[in-house]
């Protein structure tokens, strides 16, 4: 920070920062540090106030501040304590931490009701209109619980707290809405968006998605828009019905693909279409976490499916060597080969690797990133 005078915003993991900021032998960091000319900082896996604070004293001309922290307790009577005495041009402030709750013995609604009551001064409400919300659940066996501030304005939606019935309460008046534009990755949980906060969101720039099948009526509802959809992982499916090829219809932009679980007899990518696809994982689990291994058969089915004509990238489990060849002579556009082949082994003999490049086209490059895994590119 020191040879960039003009730096004016600055993200980092708070990891780096601490080791950086602790470990100057000669000392000089604090000493030198002085009114720095960021105006935009953000701050991810903050766990340490000390450091918090002391970065912030260096900081005064700052107009955004972004903090993602875990186990972080500061008080809203303290965080305005720290934005007047060290903040004076503070316009936003974005904020996001995991907590536990402090006493199992206290209902849970009664401690969130006390937190939020620190964020209800003029201060927040009137001066600032910055809103604080938290999500929970009921559960005795949850004991955390996720502190935000709206309008909500980070990649994904609060994670950390266990998927049963989900509780939310906020500072904000309950006519407001506030719009989510800044989410990108969403974890699609059906419970998170009913009877919460979220019941009435609607996601128009999801980047990276995460969804089971089937899923509810209600999701076309809060995600209108899929059309900046690059990735797309499909957590489980219990069938492939034509919810999934709809599901394609609406992604125009959507570059990868991955199957992470599948309960039906069909191995995937079955007959669906989707021509933007490029990147292919097929390295999934079954109901039981079994591995999927793909055999022959299904390599050469694979390879004239759709999916399988276009696919540019594919990372797959196989059964054995005939069905690497299968894999590498019969899909026309494939570029880069990822392998999982569990036989492969210091004592297999002869070599895999040696018996993939014997085979395979002289052009083809064959490495092995450990033994099992092996990285083909043609």
């Amino acid at each position: 920070m020191m040879k960039t005078p003009n730096l004016q915003y600055f993200s980092t993991e708070f990891s780096h920062f601490y080791y950086n900021f602790y470990n100057d032998n000669k000392n000089k960091t604090k000493t030198l540090l002085r009114n720095l000319p960021l105006k935009r900082l953000k701050l991810t896996y903050l766990w340490s106030r000390n450091i918090l604070i002391n970065l912030l004293n260096i900081m005064p001309n700052l107009y955004y501040l972004n903090i993602d922290g875990w186990k972080l307790y500061i008080s809203g009577y303290e965080w305005k304590d720290i934005i007047v005495k060290y903040l004076p041009n503070l316009r936003i402030f974005r904020l996001i931490i995991l907590l536990d709750f402090n006493n199992n013995n206290i209902d849970k609604e009664k401690q969130i009701d006390q937190l939020l009551e620190e964020y209800r001064s003029p201060f927040w409400i009137e001066e600032h209109q910055w809103f604080i919300g938290c999500l929970w659940t009921e559960s005795i066996k949850n004991e955390m619980f996720c502190l935000y501030s709206l309008p909500y304005s980070f990649r994904s939606i609060p994670g950390g707290v266990s998927p049963l019935i989900y509780r939310t309460k906020s500072t904000s008046p309950s006519e407001m809405k506030f719009v989510y534009d800044h989410v990108h990755d969403l974890l699609y949980d059906s419970l998170v968006f009913k009877n919460t906060e979220f019941s009435h969101v609607q996601f128009n720039h999801i980047e990276e998605l995460e969804i089971d099948l089937p899923f509810d009526d209600k999701f076309f509802s809060i995600c209108l828009n899929l059309d900046n959809l690059l990735s797309l992982k499909l957590l489980h499916l219990n069938h492939y019905s034509s919810q999934l090829q709809s599901l394609f219809d609406k992604m125009p932009r959507l570059l990868s693909l991955k199957f992470q679980s599948w309960s039906t007899k069909k191995m995937p990518p079955f007959d669906i279409t989707c021509p933007s696809v490029r990147y292919l994982d097929l390295q999934g689990i079954d109901t039981t976490r079994n591995r999927h291994c793909f055999n022959i058969r299904q390599c050469e089915k694979l390879s004239k499916s759709p999916l399988g004509i276009q696919c540019q990238e594919l990372h797959i489990e196989v059964t054995d060597i005939p069905s690497i060849l299968t894999l590498v002579y019969m899909m026309k556009n494939l570029r880069t080969l990822y392998i999982r082949y569990f036989p492969d082994s210091r004592s297999h003999r002869p070599d895999v690797v040696k018996i993939i490049r014997h085979y395979a086209p002289t052009t083809t490059i064959v490495t092995r990133k450990y033994y099992t895994y092996i990285v083909i590119r043609l």
